[in-house]
């Protein structure tokens, strides 16, 4: 049991994984989300509004080879929001949440397993204060 969760916690380190959650939806609309990696590995999924759930994915990333994850949201074929998601750091460092809008996207980052509740549309001129080191 021990070296179960022991395998557990270094399968976590070696492989971060990046959650994202959407917690609304557009009525009567599908969003399309697109994830490339750093190594060109795509992974693509649509949130469709008929269903009640938070849509929520992750992403995996590769042991010691991707260094990032860059995912967008779109919808109606316009860029609606992205998140760049890094292997160390603090910028969405445990995912993001959003919220989305027919023209635009509001992010919430969790940090340290907190969310900070300041929304940020995407291009917001506080992109550039987080930390990427």
């Amino acid at each position: 049991m021990h070296a179960h969760a022991h395998g557990s916690l270094w399968d976590e380190l070696l492989h971060p994984i990046l959650t994202v959650t959407i917690i609304n939806k557009i009525p009567n609309s599908t969003v399309c989300v697109k994830c490339i990696s750093s190594e060109d590995d795509i992974k693509e999924g649509l949130l469709n509004s008929s269903s009640t759930e938070p849509f929520s994915f992750t992403v995996r990333l590769k042991l010691l080879t991707t260094i990032r994850y860059n995912c967008l949201l779109r919808h109606d074929g316009e860029e609606i929001g992205q998140f760049l998601g890094f292997r160390s750091g603090s910028y969405c460092e445990k995912g993001c949440v959003w919220e989305i809008y027919e023209h635009y996207a509001l992010r919430t980052t969790m940090r340290y397993g907190y969310v900070n509740h300041t929304y940020k549309p995407i291009g917001s001129p506080d992109d550039h204060t987080y930390d990427y080191t």
